[in-house]
């Protein structure tokens, strides 16, 4: 068997896929390293707060019901679909939703909103802390109310739920706590025996 002058097969599907794989592997390396997230800047914390008074004035003109930055903010926006009070054209009403919904996954889940960026420009993202696992609850529901106003809120809140779930860490019992050492006088927790072997 030579290997010096041997050449590759040009019908083999080896040199192909070797080149996949690598490019894959670099894709996702790249991928991780250029995401760079940051709070959000003022201009974002103003237009947010614009978004949600309109939100706000909404519900009470229509139903007498305010936002309340919680899980029951989910029927307002129902509500407001389902009477036909939401057009398909209404870029910044639909915001309004995406930070609404957003604004329940912070008040829920702890998570956070930040500035996402990376290749392929800047978004405003919820994310989980000190991860770069995000949901997009502007763009969730952008995409999903420019081509028809018949949503279930819950069933999209939930699916955002899910996306993060998979990996969203198990406090608190992914994270083990220290041992107290009783050799230092650190004090063991109460119901706790040191059994001598």
């Amino acid at each position: 068997m030579k290997l010096n002058n041997q050449r590759t097969d040009p019908s083999s599907p080896w040199p192909s896929r070797l080149l996949g794989l690598c490019f894959l592997v670099l894709a996702c390396i790249s991928r991780a390293d250029d995401i760079n997230l940051s709070p959000l800047s003022t201009i974002d914390n103003n237009y947010f707060i614009k978004q949600r008074q309109t939100l706000d004035s909404l519900g009470r003109e229509h139903f007498g019901t305010r936002l309340r930055g919680n899980r029951s903010d989910l029927e307002l926006l129902q509500r407001l679909l389902d009477k036909g009070h939401i057009s398909r054209f209404d870029k910044d009403l639909h915001n309004a939703f995406g930070i609404a919904l957003g604004d329940i996954y912070v008040a829920e889940k702890g998570w956070h909103w930040q500035e996402y960026r990376d290749k392929a420009g800047r978004s405003r993202a919820v994310c989980i802390p000190q991860t770069q696992h995000c949901v997009f609850p502007l763009s969730m529901l952008n995409r999903r109310l420019r081509v028809t106003t018949d949503l279930k809120m819950v069933d999209i809140y939930q699916r955002g739920l899910d996306f993060l779930s998979q990996v969203e860490p198990k406090v608190p019992y992914s994270q083990p706590k220290p041992l107290p050492d009783v050799l230092k006088g650190e004090k063991l927790p109460p119901g706790s025996r040191v059994i001598p072997f």
